[in-house]
Order: structure tokens, then sequence, then C-alpha cells
């Protein structure tokens, strides 16, 4: 059953694709597009954080964004305001040249203000990935919405943790565009029945450029429900841009429950006085399952419902989000929400046995497993390997992988290296360990490999086509290990999605879209309300799949559950966190509902975000506030066969216990101490940092950044007292070693601080450091710390930080290393 809207595929359409010049019909409205007189009519968002400037490279005026020394939060020039015109239609574009970093996101995008200065909306924030080394142009169009009277350019780099980038923008132009006609977007919220308090809802988005008069929406519910307004809902004027929601409440069955749906038609006048009208289908929700105590050794796995679409979840390594006890974070440091198995071990197959049957009872055939991996080096894998892949019920469910390419992570001992050597033997790992396997999901016999960060893998290498060239070499070893190569998709999570094609890939998804350019609301936190997000991230989607198709790739969607990282942050820091209220069962299943039309008619394949992520509050997996009802919608919406009465296993207390992670299990450090055991490091170790291949250090307290480069580490520090961390895990034999040695260049005068931690103590304090003062010198000199003759260097030391108090702005390290004992 279609479910697409006349008229909202279209503004998608125009936001996916450069706009034509013939299609602007006025000059630039910004004064100083092109910042030939610097930064006069711009304004440095406050607070101002990062370097920005213009300044003159590559023959062109620009603005130079150096995000690079932001722990948190963006870097951002706004323009001068430019006046609008509610319901006009406007394009603006820009040239984007990424200078430095992995390609985070950055902001091309509109705020909207009202005649008061008043912020009502905005359009295409965290727009962009930086992408390659070459200029790129990004344009798009919008529509003012109602109230609008003035528009605000903004150019901006939001970082993560981590994520240090550095970018260019160039002739930047907002122009008035032909406008789009009237278009409106339905979204139909149906409760489970049985919910105390609930109703009903439909939403009206008018996504068009034009306001909607004398607007009604008619409910024709099937034989044997009625609606209690008799049908009928009245708007008042709907306005370009406006979102209003209506109420109502279904009565009695449906005599055919299995074929039900609720018929919604909106009818409304435009302002030439034509009519217009857009109607949707949405399948009634009768289906919430009926729980069966079970233990787990009773468990059968079920023959999952015949679905509109091949449906598939990311599986998430969930069990560092828990949190030891007593811990300030994690989920069990908050109350809310828990899942259904309680704090579970992820590493047992029994816990993989029970989210295997409620995964295919409900539709869920495939899993799409994160995966972390460098260089060799594996974390927080052992949900798949140990739990996953042992459980009785494996081959049931299909899988794939998701290299999730952070960077950096503290459990990496090693830089991120995509350099064609290094993509040969992730080849090498995934072919012997994952493609044979029967359930190994493929596309015409291609196993299927995600890419979270397709832009780092580019940047890596330095260029798209020199990504291609890695990519070929990881091919060939695919195809020398008997497969037909593998099925690489690109996951973008932004409207505009880079020529993800040209660098090799062979389709396109999501893992989410996140809040998809909405505003937040403060709340004691950021709130994004979730009735808000919905027909944004489906235009966002639509976006991605013309743009994908532009390039000649099939589309996989995502839709999401929505979010809430308050165990990431814990009470104390809760203001720092973000969430979207309103995530009911009833606006996911009907974001879902967009996974039917967008899906590519020959894969078929689609996904929704996450079955666990509990850190993030995006979940499927049952839970104790909405139980089965998000997977009920899924099945409900998604199934051709799966509506009516059903039933569904739930553990047995004894089945539950036996399920708990112990407080061991949950320490992040357990990963890390198995995969380093194996390690040639364990009596001595050297950095002379000659190759991504090296171990590496992590930024510490002070440090903005690091740049590699000829055998050494620059590090650039925004604190007078730079911090730099060891691998985390080195578990270095102290019996082993004299001496700790940096060779280094450090041209001011500094005492070094060279402390460490143990296996056993893990406090850093002053008895674990040794200090000894630095003649500054514009040459390398060689800095020795005794280690043996301190009492506290003792066991097996489990991570070290160089910090240089009083120490430059910048300095380099050529290399450190242990001195054994003669």
């Amino acid at each position: 059953m279609s479910r697409r809207r006349p008229g909202f595929l279209g503004v998608a359409l125009v936001m996916a694709i450069a706009i034509a010049a013939s299609n602007v019909r006025a000059g630039n409205l910004l004064k100083n597009g092109d910042f030939g007189e610097g930064l006069r009519h711009w304004n440095k968002q406050e607070p101002t954080i990062g370097e920005i400037a213009a300044e003159k490279r590559d023959g062109r005026r620009v603005l130079r964004i150096d995000a690079r020394g932001v722990p948190w939060g963006e870097s951002s020039l706004l323009s001068a305001p430019v006046s609008v015109r509610p319901g006009a239609a406007y394009c603006l574009s820009t040239d984007v040249k990424r200078l430095f970093g992995n390609g985070y996101r950055c902001t091309v995008g509109v705020l909207w203000r009202g005649a008061d200065k008043s912020l009502i909306g905005a359009d295409n924030i965290w727009s962009e990935v930086l992408w390659g080394t070459e200029w790129r142009t990004s344009a798009w169009q919008a529509i003012a919405p109602d109230g609008a009277a003035e528009a605000v350019v903004k150019l901006g780099l939001e970082m993560g943790a981590g994520e240090k980038n550095a970018a260019l923008f160039s002739n930047v132009r907002f122009e008035t565009a032909k406008g789009l006609g009237p278009s409106a977007a339905l979204d139909v919220f149906l409760d489970p029945p049985g919910k105390d308090g609930g109703s009903d809802a439909v939403q009206v988005w008018n996504s068009g450029s034009e306001p909607l008069a004398n607007a009604s929406i008619r409910l024709v519910p099937p034989p044997g429900v009625e609606v209690d307004e008799a049908g009928e809902l009245t708007l008042p004027r709907l306005g370009v841009g406006c979102l209003e929601k209506k109420t109502f409440r279904l009565k009695g069955s449906p005599q055919d429950a299995a074929k039900s749906s609720l018929e919604v038609t909106l009818r409304a006048t435009t302002k030439s006085g034509a009519r217009f009208e857009t109607s949707v289908r949405e399948p009634l929700n009768v289906t919430l399952p009926t729980p069966v105590v079970t233990t787990t050794k009773d468990l059968v796995a079920p023959i999952p419902p015949e679905m509109k679409v091949r449906l598939g979840a990311y599986y998430f390594p969930v069990m560092l989000d828990w949190g030891a006890e007593n811990a300030p974070t994690g989920l069990r440091s908050i109350a809310g929400n828990r899942p259904l198995l309680g704090c579970y071990d992820e590493r047992l197959p029994a816990t993989a046995d029970w989210h295997i049957v409620w995964a295919l009872r409900h539709g869920i055939t495939w899993l799409a497993v994160d995966w972390y991996w460098n260089q060799g080096e594996e974390f927080i894998n052992e949900a798949l390997d140990d739990g996953l892949m042992k459980s009785r019920f494996f081959r049931k469910m299909d899988f794939c992988l998701l290299w999730a390419n952070q960077e950096p992570t503290a459990t990496s001992l090693r830089a991120y290296d995509y350099s064609a050597e290094t993509l040969r033997e992730l080849a090498r790992t995934l072919c012997a360990r994952y493609f044979n396997q029967p359930n190994y999901l493929k596309v015409d016999g291609r196993p299927v490999f995600m890419i979270f960060l397709p832009a780092s893998l580019v940047n890596g290498n330095g260029s798209a086509s020199a990504a291609r060239d890695a990519i070929a070499a990881f091919q060939r070893e695919v195809r020398a290990h008997g497969h037909p190569g593998a099925f690489l998709v690109a996951i973008n999570n932004t409207p505009a999605l880079p020529p993800v094609a040209e660098a090799g890939f062979d389709a396109v998804s999501a893992y989410s879209y996140l809040f998809a350019g909405t505003l937040p609301e403060q709340c004691g936190r950021q709130a994004f309300p979730f009735d808000r997000i919905v027909p944004r991230y489906k235009k966002w989607a639509a976006s991605n799949e013309a743009q994908a198709h532009t390039q000649g790739l099939p589309f996989i969607p995502s839709a999401w559950a929505g979010w809430d990282d308050l165990p990431r942050f814990g009470v104390k820091r809760a203001a720092e966190s973000s969430f979207t209220p309103g995530n009911t069962p009833a606006e996911i299943r009907s974001l879902a509902a967009m996974l039917i039309d967008r899906a590519d008619p020959r894969l078929r394949l689609a996904l929704v975000e996450a079955w666990n992520e509990w850190g993030e509050g995006s979940c499927f997996e049952p839970g104790t506030l909405e139980g089965f009802a998000p997977l009920a919608g899924l099945r409900d919406i998604l199934s051709l066969n799966g509506r009516g009465p059903y039933t569904v296993p739930v553990p047995d207390a004894a089945s539950r216990r036996a399920l708990q992670a112990s407080p061991r299990a949950v320490n992040s450090s357990a990963y890390a101490e198995r995969a380093n055991r194996a390690r040639t490091w364990k009596t001595g170790f050297e950095m002379p940092f000659d190759s991504p291949r090296d171990l590496s250090l992590q930024p510490g307290r002070g440090v903005a950044y690091f740049e590699r480069g000829h055998g050494r580490l620059k590090i650039v520090a925004t604190g007078s007292s730079p911090e730099v961390l060891g691998p985390a895990a080195l578990l270095l034999e102290a019996a082993s070693t004299r001496d700790i040695r940096l060779t280094a260049r450090i041209t001011r005068n500094a005492r070094a601080i060279f402390s460490w931690i143990t296996k056993e103590d893990r406090a850093w304090d002053a008895a674990k450091s040794l200090s000894v003062p630095v003649t500054g010198r514009a040459k390398d000199q060689k800095i020795e710390f005794p280690v043996a003759g301190a009492p506290a260097w003792k066991g097996e030391i489990y991570q070290f930080k160089i910090a240089l108090e009083k120490g430059p702005g910048e300095f380099e390290i050529d290399e450190i290393a242990s001195l054994p004992i003669k």
C-alpha cells in the first residue's frame, strides 16, 4: 500500500539536487557573500569558539573556520539579516573545502526570524560532510515559514568529542527562487488500544510555499470502527511551514482486523482559491501481544511474519552503557526505562537467544552489528563473537557488519589507518571470520559491509580517487577469498550526500538523521519534540534517496526510535544531554511507515535504529516502559500478514537473573586487557610515530589536536599544561623497564611530568609520577624519567601520560620508548 504523499516528494527532490541557475530570479541578497570585505556584515556566533577569519586562498576570497581547538560545541558565523517574505522560496549555496579533519559535519543553513527578531525556525542545520580535498558546491532550496521577516545564513563546524576539523567557505549566495506551490505532509499517530489517557492524532505540516485556508481532515475508518469526532477535523489557516496536530479517538473493532485501515484526507483552499487535497491510508494498530512467561531453555525460534520490506536493525554492543554499580553515569545511574531482560551480559548466548526470538517475532530478519576494528585491534566485539554467533538461533537471523570507524577512541592503540595495506588486512579478517557464514547478508552473492564514516576513509586517503584505489585493493582481497566482491554501503546522516559512488561505494543508508535539523527547546536539557522531527526526518530520507539515485546507487532507508543520552551524562550533567519527548510507539510507527516507499524495489532492504542503543535512548528492544509496543508498531505497519492477536515469550525470574552482567563484566578495561594480552609490548615498547600502524597517543587535557607527518607527532595545545595519554591497557611489566625516554622538540622552558597508573591502582596521583626540568631548545632533546627507582613503579603499568607544566602552545614528539633493565 503506497504512502507517498502528493506534492511532498517534490520538495525533497529540490533539496536533494543543486539548484539550476535558471531557477534563480534575483541576485545575491547577502552583503559580502564573497568575503571581499573581510568579515564585514558577518558576526561570530556567541560564545565565540575556534578561529574564524576571512583571507585569500586558491585564488579566491574565503572564510576559514578552524575548530581544531574546540573541545565541544560549534564554531559558527552568522550573516547580517536579509529581509524575506513568508512563503517565498530561496536558494542557499556555497562552495566548501575541507582543510583538516575526519570530515564530521558542518552547517550551511538558514535561521528564520520574526519581525521581533525571535527565532521561529531553521533549515539545513548540520547539513554537510567535509569530504576530500577539492571544493564542493552545496546548494539547496527552502521556503520562508509563516511569520518569517528575515533570514540569517549560518556557516559553522559542529564538534563532537575528538572530531577536529577546519574548512573553507566561499561564494555564499542567498537568492530568491521559483515557488513550489501547495504541498503538505500528513502523519497519523495511532496509539495502542487500551492505553490509559492516550489519544490518536493526525499531524499536518505545510511543506509548500502557499498558505492553506479552510482546511479540514476527513477520517474514514473501516467497518466496525467509529470516530468520536464524527469523522471530520477542522484546522485554522495553515501557514507556510506550520505544523498542526489534532487528536481523536477510534471506537470499536474492525470487522477484518488483518486488512483494516483508516483513510485520512486533507482538503484545503490555496491562496488562488484552488482546491488542494492529499490523503494517506493508515493500518489500524490492534496487535499488542500477549506475554507468555517462558524459560530460556524453552524458547523456540518463531516464523517471522511476511513483511513489505526486508527489515533489519542496528545492533550495538551496549553493555558498557549499563554503568558500574554506584557509578555517576550509565543506565543504572538514572531512573527510567530499562531493558525487559535487565542489565544483561551481552556475551552470553542465552541473551542473544531472547533478542533473536523477539526480533524474528516482529519481522526483523537481519541485524547490522556495530563492529569495532582498527589495524587488527578489536574492542567490544564480544556481543557478536561470544553472544550472537553462539546463540542456538543464530542461523535463523541474517547479519552483516557495520564498521564503526569512529576515532579517536580510548580503547584504540593506534591512529586509524585507511591505506590499501590495512584495508586488505581488514578484508582478510572479514573473509576468515564472517563473510563465509551461511547467514551473512548478501546482495547478488556479495557480502554487505557498511562503513559508518565513509568520509574518514576518503579523507584518510586524501581524496575520493585515492580512496577508490584503496577500496579496489580491499575488493581484490575479498574476491581472492572466493566472493564476487563486497557490497559496500556508505552511511550518511545528513541531508547532503557526498559523492560516495566516486569513492567506490555500492549503496547508501543512514544510521539515523538524529534531530533532522529541528531546533531544541530548553527544559533543563535540550528537548527536540519527536512529532516535529517526523516530517523533517522523512524529508531528509527522501533527499538522500534522490541523491543516491543521481549517483546511480540504491538506497537503504532507516527509521529511528528517538534519542535520550542522559545515561551517558548522568544526573549531575543532565543539562548537557538531549532527548526527544513524545517518541511514543504511535509516532515511531508513523516514521517507520516511510520505509515502504523509500526501500529500493530490488533490494527491499530497510533498517531501524536501533535494537538496543540504551545509552542513547534509541531502542526497539522491549523495555519496562513501553514493553513490546514499538516492535508491535513495526509489525503492524510493515507486515503483510502479521496483524491480529499474537503472543510473545517473556523471561521468568530465574532466566532473567541468569543473564545479568556483573560489575567486572561492564568494566571497559576488560575488553582492552583481553586484546592486549597477546601483544608484544609486555616487556617494552617503542612509539616512533613513523606510521599510522605504530602505537599512538590520545589527546588529553589542554590539547587541541595532533598532526602526524615525517615521523613526528606535532601537538597543538590550548592549555598552559597540556597532557597526552598513552595507550589504554598497555600492561607493561614494570620490572622490565629502567627508564622512559621522551625525544621531543620543546621550545620553551617547562617541567615535564611522566605519570602512570597500574592495573591494580587506577588512580592518578603524585605518588605515581616523576618530573624533570626541560630547557627550551629549537632542536630535539632526550628527556629520561628514571621510573625503576620510583616505589610506585610496580606490577603491570596500565597507562601513562606525559604533561608539560607551564609548557608551550605547540611541541613535537619524535619518539617515546621504554629502556630495558640490562
